[in-house]
């Protein structure tokens, strides 16, 4: 606090210095120029004495006549000649320091895409700069705010037609039983079974949906360690082999190297790997093989998982990884997909620092994802 306090105190000293230092050097402009006018004056007068000696005694008188107004004319002659050097001086400064004030009102009253544009190399462009910078945070700001709304609106929306299509069908059958209007015990059964079935993607849902809500920078804390992303990626395909199996899928895992660390949170790791899993084990279902890749590049980790059923249109691409989208619709209800699994991974994926993709043709689709990895020293000595 104390140097910040300092560093201030020296900062307006500076710029005091700066403004004193400028009008200083007006001031000496103005006493040269003085000086100046006065040498070629006595040089005319010397002049006019020695080849029109008339004019010359004629002009002393006038002078000695009218000395209490060219003492004053002097002073005027003084203040005109100092307010044209303070002028050539400070017009760029008050030109730019205007252009400030106007556009400082014009922001007041609204309107936030003016800029200055009259920069200089000084105090006051750095400042003017920093004025514009100020607008340009505030519009982004402006932006990501609607942004943010309309995706609330679009959330909702969202969440209202998820919450109530279960539920709808659950009421629905349960009506049924509670009036009784089955035949037997086979269709109790029946109608129990798809109400639980129902009930359980509820549930799915809103926990995926508590999941992705949590996944930010101030609601989640991470446990960032050093993790062996190839084990991980071992262990989850050991966990899975289940699922492998009654997909009749074989998972092929393609690796570069068994020495792959990054500082990361394993147990959401996990989680975003698994979904990708998942999503492949879930639109394979024309191929009997699904490839997990692992290599190292430069500073990053590629992983890249790849299933090679039906492909994603080019214009769903860029929303695939966006909350409740869908590409199609009818086969993620079928599937019990929640449409949250891709943004929970996007989200666990950009905690740490890395990136997620996608692409897709007629022969595969990859999820690709890049994470910063650990260096040689920080795998030895961590």
């Amino acid at each position: 606090m104390e140097k910040t306090m300092k560093s201030k105190k020296l900062d307006a000293y500076r710029t005091e210095f700066k403004i004193i230092l400028l009008l200083v050097i007006a001031l000496v402009l103005t006493i040269i120029t003085e000086s100046v006018i006065q040498y070629v004056s006595n040089i005319v007068e010397e002049l006019l004495r020695l080849y029109s000696y008339s004019i010359f005694v004629k002009l002393i008188r006038a002078r000695d006549a009218l000395s209490s107004l060219y003492s004053i004319m002097g002073y005027f002659e003084f203040a005109a000649i100092l307010a044209i050097y303070c002028h050539l001086i400070f017009r760029k400064k008050v030109a730019l320091f205007l252009e400030i004030d106007n556009t400082v009102k014009t922001a007041a009253n609204g309107n936030f895409q003016t800029r200055i544009q009259n920069i200089s190399q000084d105090d006051l462009g750095r400042f003017s700069q920093n004025v514009n910078k100020v607008m340009d945070k505030f519009n982004l700001a402006l932006e990501n705010q609607k942004k943010a709304e309309q995706t609330k609106i679009n959330l909702i929306t969202s969440i209202s037609h998820d919450l109530r299509t279960p539920l709808t069908s659950i009421l629905g059958y349960l009506k049924l039983i509670d009036n009784d209007e089955y035949d037997g015990e086979i269709t109790l059964r029946t109608y129990a079974n798809i109400a639980l079935n129902k009930t359980n993607r509820l549930k799915l849902l809103i926990d995926n949906l508590f999941e992705l809500t949590t996944l930010n920078d101030y609601g989640i804390k991470l446990s960032k360690k050093k993790v062996n992303v190839t084990e991980l990626i071992k262990q989850l395909i050991i966990e899975h082999t289940v699922n492998f199996k009654k997909a009749n899928i074989e998972c092929r895992l393609i690796i570069s190297d068994e020495q792959l660390y990054v500082l990361g949170d394993f147990i959401n790791l996990a989680r975003a790997f698994e979904n990708l899993i998942f999503n492949c084990i879930k639109y394979s279902k024309t191929s009997k093989f699904m490839d997990i890749a692992l290599n190292k590049n430069a500073s990053k980790i590629t992983l890249e998982f790849t299933n090679y059923g039906e492909p994603i249109p080019s214009k769903d691409i860029p929303y695939i990884f966006q909350r409740f989208y869908r590409v199609d619709k009818s086969r993620s209800s079928e599937t019990g997909g929640s449409g949250l699994g891709l943004a929970i991974t996007k989200n666990i994926i950009e905690l740490h620092n890395g990136k997620i993709s996608v692409e897709s043709n007629v022969s595969k689709t990859t999820f690709k994802i890049e994470l910063p990895c650990l260096s040689e020293e920080e795998t030895i000595y961590d």
